[in-house]
C-alpha cells in the first residue's frame, strides 16, 4: 500500500471524514515536528469545527440509517479482519513514520504495528465468544436479553500509541456495530493519516469511520456534540477531568485510560543484578514515552544503597 506520507517537507491538505478524503474550509494546518531534530516533517491539514460536524452528521447517519448496525457479526468482523491485514502489510512506511514523528526507535515502531495487528485479531476471536441474544429465565417467566451497539463513539489518541490504543478503542466498537471517529494527537498527525488509509483501503460504508487531524477545540467539540453516544479517551488527568466533567452533563457513556507512572517494586529476596538487566530496557522503551515505563523505583530501606 503506498501512503501519503514522504519523509520530508510534506503538505497534506486533506483530512479522512466518513470515508472521504475532505479538505477543511478553514485551510488551517498543523506543523509536525520532530523531536530529535526539531526539523519540520511537513505540514497536516488541521480539522476544524466544520469538519468534525461532517464527521459527526455522517457517523450518526451510517448509525440511524445503516447498513452497519444492521449487518451480521460475521460481515462487520471481516472489516476488521481485512483491517488487521491492512496495518500488517503496510510495511516498513508506518514504522518509519512514527519514528519520524515521536523518536521512538524503529523496532519500538515495529513492534507498536505488530501489537494493533494483534489486538484487532484478538477481539475478532473474542466477539465470536459473546452472546448478542440470548434468552434468561426470570421471575415470572423469560427474559430476553439483547446487546445491542451504543451508537457514535469518539475515540481520542495520544501521541505515544497511536496504532495500538485506535484499536483497542476501534476495533471493539466496529464490531459491536458502532460508528466511530478517531481523532489521533497532532503530533502524530501523520500516523493518523495512514491508520485513514488503512480504513480506506477495506472499503468500510461511508460515514462508518473518520480519522480527523486536529487539535484540543476540535476534540472538545466532538466530546460536546449531541451527537455522540461513547467517548473512549487515552491522555492526560488534566484533559480526562475535563473530558468527565462535560460527558456527565448528557451522562454519555465514557471510558478514560488516563496519565500514570508504573512502578518497579524490588522485593529483599530479589537477584539485583537479574532486576537491574530487566529493568533498564524497560524504563527507556520507547524512548521512555509510556506509561509503562518503569523508570520509578520502590525498594526497602535496607536494599537502598
Amino acid at each position: 500500500m503506498s501512503t501519503r506520507y514522504i519523509p520530508g517537507n510534506r503538505h497534506q491538505r486533506e483530512t479522512f471524514v466518513g470515508g472521504e478524503w475532505v479538505i477543511p474550509e478553514s485551510g488551517s494546518h498543523i506543523e509536525v515536528i520532530a523531536p530529535t531534530t526539531e526539523e519540520s516533517l511537513g505540514v497536516v491539514a488541521l480539522a476544524d469545527v466544520a469538519a468534525a460536524d461532517q464527521a459527526l452528521r455522517a457517523a450518526r447517519e451510517a448509525f440511524d440509517r445503516g447498513p452497519w448496525q444492521y449487518m451480521s457479526f460475521a460481515e462487520r468482523a471481516g472489516y476488521v479482519a481485512a483491517i488487521a491485514d491492512a496495518l500488517e502489510n503496510l510495511g516498513e512506511d508506518a514504522d518509519l513514520t512514527l519514528t519520524a514523528e515521536m523518536g521512538a526507535p524503529l523496532r519500538t515502531s515495529l513492534g507498536s504495528r505488530r501489537l494493533a495487528v494483534a489486538i484487532a485479531r484478538d477481539y475478532v476471536e473474542l466477539a465470536k465468544t459473546l452472546q448478542f441474544e440470548e434468552n434468561r429465565d426470570a421471575p415470572g417467566g423469560t427474559a430476553r436479553i439483547l446487546k445491542e451497539p451504543v451508537g457514535v463513539t469518539v475515540a481520542i489518541i495520544p501521541f505515544n500509541g497511536l496504532l495500538p490504543l485506535a484499536m483497542v478503542k476501534l476495533a471493539p466498537a466496529l464490531l459491536a456495530g458502532c460508528t466511530v471517529i478517531v481523532k489521533p494527537a497532532p503530533e502524530t498527525a501523520f500516523l493518523g493519516l495512514i491508520l485513514a488509509e488503512v480504513i480506506e483501503s477495506v472499503n468500510l460504508p461511508k460515514g462508518v469511520v473518520s480519522v480527523i487531524t486536529g487539535g484540543r477545540e476540535v476534540g472538545q467539540h466532538l466530546v460536546e456534540s449531541p451527537l455522540v453516544d461513547r467517548i473512549a479517551f487515552t491522555g492526560s488527568e488534566v484533559a480526562g477531568k475535563k473530558i468527565m466533567e462535560i460527558a456527565s452533563r448528557r451522562m454519555v457513556r465514557t471510558t478514560l485510560e488516563l496519565g500514570g507512572k508504573s512502578a518497579a517494586i524490588i522485593l529483599d529476596d530479589a537477584d539485583i543484578d537479574d532486576v537491574i538487566a530487566n529493568l533498564v530496557p524497560h524504563a527507556i522503551r520507547n524512548a521512555g514515552q509510556v506509561c509503562r515505563a518503569l523508570s520509578r523505583v520502590i525498594v526497602s530501606e535496607r536494599r537502598h544503597d
